[in-house]
């Protein structure tokens, strides 16, 4: 893919564009139909697409239950033709109102559309810039780390809508996350040096890092849902979030921006992974989590929390309806 970038960057930028423009036109005249709705999101709308590399990333509503079976169906159909068709969020038409004041402020604006049609305006706030740093820096760390380069229109588009400023490059990165943790009192230097001497993706090596980690407290609020998972390995779950109960006014709302952040990526994910049957056991150690700290049981999110439940299992029955229909 590197190979092929570099050839394709020579050309103008219209012509890096045309395949993705090509797939969304054929996408849509597929999908499309009177209860379902879609368009595209991220590069492709900032017009920072890198050709060879970029996903086209797409956003599905769907007016009607049961449909969201039929229309992965289709998708997958065209990814044997499109393979840079990239991840889609689906979300009811009916709900997508009422849950979208938990969605991360930064995350939100790479949907101009969805902001248009279903957003809320919201103030610039420091713990959504974190989380929002600490989602992308993980999710984009080998290619900053060996092709910062081909990333630099990405994050310069990053850090333009956060009114930050840094060297494209992973350590420039993780310097700035620092800092804006310690702008909230909160230091996190050795926990990041830490984290990030391998890829921390992979579950096996969130468990050797927990088995090793000295920064518990700093592991719950910058990577919660990795710690859970290494927690529970580790038979720890309970222990650490006894940490919970004496944390700060701060370092509360950060964990409260990061459970917004999950919450709203669980509601965009839902009705495609049904089949799935760990989202009601990720929910209810959420749960237990959340319910460690009065502010956070007394939190919108909290209430988020339990109709995404509710709308998980009545989802879940009519699918295990039809299926048996």
């Amino acid at each position: 893919m590197i190979k092929l970038y570099k050839i394709l960057s020579k050309f103008p930028y219209p012509l890096q564009e045309l395949p993705y423009s090509l797939c969304w036109i054929v996408t849509k005249t597929y999908l499309k139909n009177n209860q379902v709705e879609l368009w595209p999101r991220n590069s492709y709308v900032s017009k920072r697409i890198v050709a060879a590399l970029s996903d086209l990333d797409l956003t599905i509503i769907v007016s009607k239950g049961g449909l969201e079976e039929k229309v992965i169906r289709k998708y997958n159909h065209l990814k044997l033709i499109f393979p840079f068709l990239g991840e889609i969020n689906m979300y009811p038409a009916k709900e997508v109102q009422d849950f979208i004041p938990i969605a991360n402020k930064y995350e939100l604006e790479r949907d101009p559309r969805l902001c248009k049609d279903y957003g809320t305006s919201k103030e610039e706030n420091i713990y959504e810039k974190i989380v929002f740093l600490c989602k992308l820096i993980e999710s984009d760390q080998e290619n900053l780390k060996n092709n910062p380069l081909y990333r630099k229109k990405k994050w310069e588009k990053h850090l333009t809508d956060l009114g930050l400023s840094s060297e494209i490059d992973f350590e420039s990165l993780i310097q700035l996350l620092n800092s804006q943790c310690s702008e909230i009192g909160i230091d996190a230097s050795n926990f990041l040096n830490h984290y990030y001497q391998e890829n921390r993706t992979q579950k096996i090596s969130c468990d050797n890092f927990y088995r090793e980690c000295k920064n518990i407290k700093e592991y719950i609020l910058l990577y919660p849902f990795r710690w859970i998972g290494s927690s529970l390995t580790c038979e720890s779950f309970f222990h650490d979030i006894e940490l919970i109960k004496s944390f700060t006014k701060h370092e509360l709302s950060l964990l409260e921006a990061q459970l917004n952040w999950e919450i709203w990526g669980l509601f965009s994910q839902y009705l495609h992974n049904l089949h799935k049957a760990t989202l009601h056991t990720h929910l209810e150690n959420i749960r237990q989590v959340m319910d460690t700290n009065e502010a956070l049981q007394n939190s919108s999110v909290y209430n988020k929390l339990n109709e995404l439940r509710a709308l998980h299992e009545n989802s879940l029955l009519q699918y295990l309806e039809n299926d048996r229909l």
